[in-house]
């Protein structure tokens, strides 16, 4: 299951990638979805470190996978700002995204190792998970705002620019879905738990939202109901996963106090299948 789900993260940030750097036309599209990736990544990359720091087994492969999770966000953070022909990019498109960029990578360097070290050394202390709550957060803030930035700065008419706000609706769910987890894990950690309890319940409301406009369209959020029977379809999965698998998890941390460190598997199963359904989703949103 863990290997199946990282393929799934990564792959989003891959899609297009013989798409020429410099090209004098930007493939927003493409852009936004590798933007929307990194935010999501660095959730997910929360989510395990703090797996690690409960001591919640993932299989033997783990440490190699979120090595590999730390490289590929390290040069894609890099390629976003300064142009990556392999990874399709160009260099950040205005200032103000450059200098959003420039925010993100100095949360990074303090993000980047003391993940690296927790997962290579298969523990984390306090303080390491106490870095890694702030600056994930402020990575995921200051990505959202690049991808949004970049959706501002698309010359498309107005079907595509609606097909867009999908796409970043899609993404926003995604990020949402590994948000929640890191969420519920710190809460299990007791790091800042009563401040991580409101954090999961206004991210729980704000998941409902999300699904909610996708399924039914939201026109003052100039979002339209699913374009294709395939879109529809993956939204009713990712609706049953939600409401039957994860949510009652989740939620029993807001009903129940903090919970136990060895509810995490369950919670982690639930939310591996939320992630699968979440990047087929933005996939068929990148694809339209």
């Amino acid at each position: 299951m863990f290997d199946r789900a990282a393929a799934f993260a990564i792959a989003a940030m891959l899609i297009a990638v013989s798409l020429p750097a410099r090209a004098q036309t930007i493939d927003f599209n493409h852009v936004v979805s590798v933007v929307g990736s990194q935010a999501t990544t660095s959730q997910i990359m929360a989510k395990e470190a703090l797996l690690v720091a409960l001591n919640v087994q993932r299989g033997g492969t783990q440490i190699q996978s979120l090595d590999g999770w730390h490289r590929l966000f390290d040069r894609t953070l890099t390629g976003l700002r300064e142009g990556d022909d392999i990874l399709g990019l160009p260099a950040a498109a205005t200032p103000e995204i450059a200098a959003d960029l420039d925010v993100a990578a100095s949360h990074w360097q303090s993000f980047g190792p003391a993940f690296r070290e927790g997962v290579s050394t298969g523990s984390l202390s306090a303080e390491q998970v106490s870095t890694i709550a702030t600056h994930s957060v402020g990575l995921m803030q200051v990505l959202e705002a690049v991808a949004m930035k970049y959706a501002e700065e698309s010359n498309r008419n107005r079907l595509t620019s609606m097909l867009l706000n999908a796409q970043l609706e899609a993404i926003h769910g995604t990020l949402l879905s590994q948000r929640m987890a890191t969420e519920y894990l710190l809460i299990a950690y007791g790091h800042e738990a009563e401040a991580s309890r409101t954090a999961l319940a206004g991210s729980i409301a704000e998941f409902d939202t999300v699904l909610r406009n996708l399924t039914s369209g939201n026109l003052e959020r100039r979002l339209l109901p699913p374009p294709n029977d395939r879109i529809r379809e993956e939204l009713v999965r990712a609706m049953r996963t939600w409401e039957d698998e994860f949510r009652p998890i989740i939620r029993r941390a807001l009903d129940d106090g903090s919970p136990p460190a060895d509810d995490a598997a369950g919670m982690v199963a639930a939310n591996d299948m939320l992630l699968e359904h979440m990047n087929t989703l933005t996939s068929l949103y990148v694809g339209l």
